[in-house]
Protein backbone atom coordinates (compact mmCIF):
# COMPACT_ATOMS: atom_id res chain seq x y z
CA UNK A 1 0.00 0.00 0.00
CA UNK A 2 2.47 2.41 1.17
CA UNK A 3 4.92 3.80 -1.30
CA UNK A 4 7.62 4.37 0.50
CA UNK A 5 10.49 1.28 2.12
CA UNK A 6 13.01 1.95 4.77
CA UNK A 7 15.32 0.44 6.10
CA UNK A 8 18.11 0.91 9.34
CA UNK A 9 21.77 1.33 9.19
CA UNK A 10 23.20 0.56 11.80
CA UNK A 11 22.05 2.52 14.70
CA UNK A 12 20.26 5.24 12.37
CA UNK A 13 16.59 4.32 11.67
CA UNK A 14 14.70 4.65 8.70
CA UNK A 15 17.89 6.43 6.97
CA UNK A 16 17.50 4.48 3.72
CA UNK A 17 14.91 4.58 2.04
CA UNK A 18 12.80 4.96 -1.60
CA UNK A 19 9.61 5.48 -2.93
CA UNK A 20 7.96 2.65 -5.44
CA UNK A 21 4.65 1.67 -6.19
CA UNK A 22 3.81 -1.45 -5.62
CA UNK A 23 1.69 -3.18 -8.75
CA UNK A 24 -0.91 -4.77 -6.55
CA UNK A 25 -1.61 -5.52 -2.55
CA UNK A 26 -3.15 -8.84 -1.86
CA UNK A 27 -4.41 -9.67 1.24
CA UNK A 28 -5.28 -13.03 2.47
CA UNK A 29 -7.42 -13.41 5.36
CA UNK A 30 -7.04 -17.01 5.66
CA UNK A 31 -3.42 -16.73 6.70
CA UNK A 32 -4.52 -14.77 9.83
CA UNK A 33 -5.42 -18.25 10.80
CA UNK A 34 -2.39 -19.36 10.90
CA UNK A 35 -0.40 -16.40 13.46
CA UNK A 36 -0.52 -16.96 17.21
CA UNK A 37 -3.04 -14.31 18.89
CA UNK A 38 -0.02 -12.35 19.44
CA UNK A 39 0.89 -11.63 16.05
CA UNK A 40 -2.81 -9.93 16.07
CA UNK A 41 -2.19 -7.51 18.35
CA UNK A 42 0.48 -5.97 15.67
CA UNK A 43 -2.74 -5.43 13.32
CA UNK A 44 -4.79 -4.22 15.87
CA UNK A 45 -2.19 -1.35 17.08
CA UNK A 46 -2.35 0.03 13.49
CA UNK A 47 -6.23 -0.15 13.34
CA UNK A 48 -6.52 2.02 16.38
CA UNK A 49 -3.86 4.47 14.75
CA UNK A 50 -5.76 4.46 11.59
CA UNK A 51 -9.62 5.04 13.67
CA UNK A 52 -7.71 7.81 15.32
CA UNK A 53 -6.69 9.55 11.92
CA UNK A 54 -9.66 9.08 10.14
CA UNK A 55 -12.51 9.47 12.37
CA UNK A 56 -13.35 12.82 14.39
CA UNK A 57 -16.52 11.35 16.33
CA UNK A 58 -15.52 9.61 19.67
CA UNK A 59 -18.95 7.41 19.54
CA UNK A 60 -17.94 6.03 16.44
CA UNK A 61 -14.52 5.16 17.59
CA UNK A 62 -14.92 3.85 20.67
CA UNK A 63 -17.95 1.33 18.96
CA UNK A 64 -15.49 0.08 16.15
CA UNK A 65 -12.54 -0.37 18.93
CA UNK A 66 -15.52 -2.77 20.74
CA UNK A 67 -16.46 -4.34 18.16
CA UNK A 68 -12.82 -4.80 17.23
CA UNK A 69 -11.65 -5.57 20.24
CA UNK A 70 -14.07 -8.47 20.66
CA UNK A 71 -12.70 -9.86 17.58
CA UNK A 72 -9.40 -9.81 19.01
CA UNK A 73 -10.27 -11.67 21.88
CA UNK A 74 -12.49 -13.97 19.66
CA UNK A 75 -9.29 -14.91 17.58
CA UNK A 76 -9.42 -15.52 13.56
CA UNK A 77 -12.08 -18.03 13.01
CA UNK A 78 -14.24 -19.11 9.83
CA UNK A 79 -17.31 -17.66 11.62
CA UNK A 80 -15.69 -14.37 12.31
CA UNK A 81 -13.08 -14.42 8.74
CA UNK A 82 -15.70 -11.81 7.23
CA UNK A 83 -15.75 -9.19 10.15
CA UNK A 84 -12.14 -9.71 10.20
CA UNK A 85 -11.86 -8.91 6.35
CA UNK A 86 -14.07 -5.96 7.04
CA UNK A 87 -12.01 -4.90 10.11
CA UNK A 88 -8.66 -4.95 7.53
CA UNK A 89 -10.33 -3.49 4.87
CA UNK A 90 -11.54 -0.37 6.32
CA UNK A 91 -7.88 -0.07 7.57
CA UNK A 92 -6.17 -0.50 3.96
CA UNK A 93 -8.38 2.51 2.64
CA UNK A 94 -7.49 4.74 5.20
CA UNK A 95 -3.68 4.21 4.63
CA UNK A 96 -4.30 4.55 1.10
CA UNK A 97 -6.79 7.44 1.30
CA UNK A 98 -3.35 8.80 3.34
CA UNK A 99 -1.06 7.67 0.49
CA UNK A 100 -2.97 8.76 -2.15
CA UNK A 101 -3.26 12.14 -1.29
CA UNK A 102 0.49 12.55 -0.50
CA UNK A 103 2.38 9.81 -2.33
CA UNK A 104 5.98 11.04 -1.83
CA UNK A 105 5.14 12.49 1.33
CA UNK A 106 5.89 16.23 0.43
CA UNK A 107 2.90 17.66 2.04
CA UNK A 108 2.42 16.41 5.37
CA UNK A 109 -0.62 14.47 4.94
CA UNK A 110 1.54 11.27 4.95
CA UNK A 111 2.34 11.82 8.16
CA UNK A 112 -0.50 11.02 9.59
CA UNK A 113 0.37 7.26 8.93
CA UNK A 114 3.49 7.97 11.39
CA UNK A 115 1.57 8.59 14.82
CA UNK A 116 3.22 6.95 17.05
CA UNK A 117 6.11 5.11 15.21
CA UNK A 118 8.59 8.50 15.41
CA UNK A 119 8.51 8.06 19.24
CA UNK A 120 8.01 4.11 18.92
CA UNK A 121 11.17 4.35 17.58
CA UNK A 122 12.71 6.03 20.83
CA UNK A 123 11.07 3.37 23.05
CA UNK A 124 12.29 0.58 20.93
CA UNK A 125 15.91 1.93 20.55
CA UNK A 126 16.65 2.55 24.15
CA UNK A 127 14.40 -0.50 25.68
CA UNK A 128 14.61 -3.14 23.02
CA UNK A 129 12.33 -5.84 25.16
CA UNK A 130 9.15 -3.47 23.39
CA UNK A 131 8.19 -4.75 20.43
CA UNK A 132 6.92 -2.69 17.42
CA UNK A 133 3.50 -3.03 18.30
CA UNK A 134 3.66 -2.30 21.95
CA UNK A 135 5.65 0.80 21.06
CA UNK A 136 3.33 2.50 18.92
CA UNK A 137 0.33 1.64 21.25
CA UNK A 138 2.94 3.21 24.38
CA UNK A 139 2.98 5.98 22.29
CA UNK A 140 -0.64 6.72 20.63
CA UNK A 141 -1.45 6.54 24.42
CA UNK A 142 1.11 8.84 25.60
CA UNK A 143 0.11 11.47 22.53
CA UNK A 144 -3.39 11.35 23.72
CA UNK A 145 -2.63 11.66 27.58
CA UNK A 146 -0.76 15.05 26.09
CA UNK A 147 -3.65 15.98 23.90
CA UNK A 148 -6.11 16.21 26.49
CA UNK A 149 -3.60 18.02 29.11
CA UNK A 150 -2.58 20.55 26.25
CA UNK A 151 -6.47 20.55 24.78
CA UNK A 152 -8.69 19.57 27.73
CA UNK A 153 -10.11 17.50 25.49
CA UNK A 154 -12.03 15.09 27.38
CA UNK A 155 -13.53 12.89 24.73
CA UNK A 156 -9.96 11.99 24.28
CA UNK A 157 -9.64 10.89 27.52
CA UNK A 158 -12.51 7.87 27.09
CA UNK A 159 -10.26 6.37 24.36
CA UNK A 160 -7.24 6.29 25.98
CA UNK A 161 -8.78 4.78 29.61
CA UNK A 162 -10.61 2.58 27.24
CA UNK A 163 -7.24 1.50 25.47
CA UNK A 164 -5.56 1.18 28.89
CA UNK A 165 -7.93 -0.83 30.22
CA UNK A 166 -8.50 -3.33 27.27
CA UNK A 167 -4.60 -3.77 26.72
CA UNK A 168 -3.55 -3.46 30.58
CA UNK A 169 -0.78 -0.93 29.37
CA UNK A 170 0.34 2.10 31.03
CA UNK A 171 3.33 4.25 29.95
CA UNK A 172 3.61 5.87 33.43
CA UNK A 173 6.52 3.91 34.65
CA UNK A 174 8.69 4.64 31.59
CA UNK A 175 11.42 6.55 32.63
CA UNK A 176 13.21 7.98 29.53
CA UNK A 177 15.97 10.85 29.92
CA UNK A 178 15.46 13.97 27.73
CA UNK A 179 18.85 13.85 26.43
CA UNK A 180 18.28 10.09 25.27
CA UNK A 181 15.39 11.36 23.22
CA UNK A 182 16.94 14.01 21.81
CA UNK A 183 19.71 11.83 20.66
CA UNK A 184 17.77 8.85 19.59
CA UNK A 185 15.31 11.05 17.39
CA UNK A 186 18.08 12.74 15.49
CA UNK A 187 19.14 9.41 14.51
CA UNK A 188 15.72 8.74 13.41
CA UNK A 189 15.10 10.16 9.44
CA UNK A 190 11.14 10.82 10.46
CA UNK A 191 12.35 13.36 13.28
Amino acid sequence: IIWKVAANLGSYKNVIWLFRSPKATYCNIDCLKTLPSSELYVAFSEIVKHLLISHENIEEILEKLHKYFFLLEEGVKDQNINLWKDMLEESVIIKSWFVLLDPYDMNGIHKGLSLGHTFANVIETLMPWFRHWEAVLLWLLMSLHLSIQIYWNQDLSIIHDWLIQNFNTNYKHLIISRKNIQETLMRDKIS
